[in-house]
């Protein structure tokens, strides 16, 4: 019997329109990611396995066709609404996405990104957020999830907006959001990609410490063989849309 909270891919195929025709993405893939683990999905450029998050996500561009099930708690994300999708996502499904400024407004600050994810967590009630007590709670939240990744000018952080912060700081606010938040399942794009030995090793360290503070299963996809044999307990390797797990 599977336990409890993996991610099974059963018979998942994936096509695109593209020009008016049908090109294949995932040829009738099968695998498993178990619960509590860090699994890596690896490959080239193409390979499909971007493609694959978005499937695990319930998150498929309008032009793609799907067959087969992703299934997270007997749920198929495949047959799920956006709707029941958007529900799962940021309790039960995270994206810590390659461009971490692309998950930010740049018209709102830092903290009011962090109090909107607390705020739909649930773990501050929305219904009270904007009472002075509760904004208060609020902050000394996002504080000390910053300093959980080495932020110490946590007020300039928190009245910042997107623009005014790096990218690899943006990344370690991201990875504090989802830590404080705690969803079931963690997925990080192409997290290393483009990135200097420096900075690799600093989100490899964030990485790590998103895991091991947040108690969530994660999905590593990437392209850095090094990074999937450092930080992950099980590969799958796709190969022109074909998914071969590999034993480590």
């Amino acid at each position: 019997m599977m336990e409890k909270g993996s991610i099974v891919i059963k018979d998942l195929t994936i096509d695109f329109y593209i020009n008016g025709e049908l090109t294949n993405i995932i040829k009738q893939g099968n695998c498993v990611f178990p619960t509590g683990r860090i699994t890596a999905v690896v490959g080239e450029s193409g390979s499909g396995k971007s493609v694959l998050g978005q499937a695990i996500l319930g998150d498929l561009p309008a032009n793609a066709v799907a067959s087969g099930e992703v299934l997270y708690e007997c749920n198929n994300m495949l047959a799920m609404s956006s709707e029941e999708c958007m529900e799962m996502y940021g309790k039960i499904m995270a994206l810590v996405p390659q461009l971490p400024e692309e998950a930010f407004s740049p018209m709102k600050t830092i903290y009011a990104h962090i109090r909107d994810a607390l705020e739909g967590a649930g773990v501050v009630r929305a219904s009270c957020i904007r009472h002075l007590f509760a904004d208060r709670v609020a902050y000394s939240l996002a504080g000390a999830a910053l300093e959980g990744f080495g932020f110490t000018d946590i007020d300039r952080i928190l009245s910042s907006y997107p623009h005014e912060l790096s990218g690899g700081m943006l990344q370690r606010v991201l990875c504090a959001m989802v830590t404080y938040i705690k969803p079931q399942w963690i997925i990080a794009d192409e997290p290393t990609k483009g990135l200097d030995e420096i900075n690799r090793q600093l989100v490899i360290k964030n990485l790590k410490n998103m895991y091991e503070n947040s108690g969530s299963s994660m999905i590593i996809i990437t392209h850095d063989m090094k990074l999937a044999q450092k930080l992950c307990h099980c590969i799958i390797r796709m190969q022109e849309g074909k998914l071969y797990v590999e034993s480590r």
